[in-house]
Formats: structure tokens, sequence, C-alpha cells
């Protein structure tokens, strides 16, 4: 079975320095290189505003406290071991101090790899 790809997003408020972010967030890659079940980790951010998502909460947004999206994308986790990992992983979180950024949480996908043929001609 192919390798699967987990994507954890997790908001970090604005006022907190990116270089705290950045520190835990090397932690957690250290400890992700460590464990050695993830081929390849990436770490990488998005400003956005609270709320600016939403239609219903867009008279809130503009009072909103501007957070930072962040996002790890994990490579190369086996189908088997999954479940294990995932909560390895948010157990890595909370040791390296990452989970403690996210006062909403950190909420993770799971992406299986997907064939596609391209062919010209097709549009």
């Amino acid at each position: 079975m192919d390798p699967l790809t987990v994507f954890v997003y997790f908001k970090v408020p604005a006022d907190v320095a990116e270089s705290q972010v950045l520190t835990a967030l090397a932690r957690l890659a250290g400890a992700v290189a460590a464990d050695g079940r993830a081929t390849q980790s990436v770490m990488r951010r998005h400003r956005e505003r609270a709320g600016a998502a939403s239609a219903a909460s867009a008279a809130s947004a503009a009072s909103a406290a501007p957070l930072v999206t962040w996002m790890e994308v994990h490579e190369g986790i086996a189908r088997e071991a999954l479940d294990d990992w995932l909560g390895w992983l948010e157990r890595a979180a909370i040791d390296t101090g990452v989970a403690a950024l996210a006062p909403a949480g950190r909420h993770a996908e799971v992406f299986e790899a997907v064939a596609v043929n391209v062919s010209s001609g097709v549009s």
C-alpha cells in the first residue's frame, strides 16, 4: 500500500512571537525526524483574520484578533501505523510546546496518493 500524507493545521494568536513558534516547530521536526516514520515533514505559515472565512462571522471579523495559521505536512506514513503515529504526533506536539501555542487545538487531515494520468489533448 502507498504511504499516506498527514496535514495538520492550527492557529496561533498573532501576538505570539514568530520565533517562539519556529522554535517549538523545530523541536517537533526534530522529534518527527528521530521517530523516523515520516519520510519528510514541512512546516508552513499563512496570515489571516479569525472568522474571515465565514459569511456568518463577517461582522465580527473586523474586531477579531489576527491569527496565524500554521500547517505541518508529514509524508510517508504507513497506513497500518497511522492511528499509532497520529497519537504519537499529538503527544510530541504537547512535549515540544507546539500544542500550547494553538488554543483552539490542532486539526489533522489524512490523504493518500492518487495516480493521475495526464495525456495530451484532454481538456
